[in-house]
């Protein structure tokens, strides 16, 4: 889907800033690094300013590191309303570098970023928003691809069993949209299920919660979920 973006010569790159919603503690060069993947795919090929694209420092020190970043991130951005994060999901549930289980999901105090000197998954030492700040964006869209995710996101989103505020125009909404892709996709209206604890859930941002589903993620939601498809 990012790759596509490179194609699209009526985006102007250089009015962008972005952000990394996590990052691997490794050097650039690394085949972990989150920059270092986005660079060879998609940065090296747009016109951006370089300056405009903020990566980790002081990869060796992970609560540097994370101080620095945040550092950064207030003074571009000082109410912490990024205009839009994009985010995968893990198989276990896990957005960004929070994972089921782990003390940063349920961290809810003053920082804005956090190190991670524990993953769960390797490598062990990373930095990442919390689930708060990734909650004062504007939109935050999901893009969620492979049968793998498919047992985690029919118990992530269900049905809205009643009105919600959740899905009212004044507040954040939660919606399944197709992708553009040859592939057949899902498009639902849905809330995430306030019973189900994993990351993902949590995420409620400021504004819209998009979900962007291929059909194999979307293969074990229910009839009473989905809404529309298109190819």
């Amino acid at each position: 889907m990012l790759k596509k973006l490179i194609t699209i010569d009526s985006i102007q790159w250089d009015s962008w800033k972005i952000f990394f919603a996590d990052e691997r503690c490794v050097p650039y060069d690394d085949p972990e690094s989150t920059y270092g993947g986005y660079h060879a795919q998609v940065f090296s090929h747009i016109n951006i300013i370089p300056s405009n694209i903020i990566a980790i420092e002081d990869y060796e020190n992970p609560t540097s590191a994370a101080s620095k970043y945040e550092d950064k991130l207030r003074l571009s951005v000082p109410d912490l309303s990024l205009d839009l994060i994009l985010l995968g999901m893990g198989p276990d549930g896990h957005t960004a570098s929070l994972f089921p289980g782990h003390e940063l999901v349920g961290y809810s105090g003053p920082d804005a970023i956090m190190p991670i000197f524990d993953s769960p998954k390797p490598p062990l030492q990373r930095i990442t928003m919390t689930r708060n700040t990734i909650n004062m964006a504007k939109q935050v869209m999901f893009i969620v691809t492979g049968e793998g995710k498919a047992p985690i996101l029919s118990q992530i989103l269900s049905p809205s069993l009643s009105p919600s505020p959740s899905l009212s125009p004044s507040s954040s909404s939660s919606e399944a949209v197709p992708a553009s892709s040859s592939q057949d996709m899902s498009g639902a209206m849905c809330v995430c299920n306030p019973l189900v604890q994993y990351p993902c859930s949590l995420i409620s941002p400021q504004g819209a919660l998009i979900w962007i589903l291929d059909s194999a993620a979307a293969s074990m939601l229910s009839t009473d979920i989905i809404t529309s498809s298109k190819i």
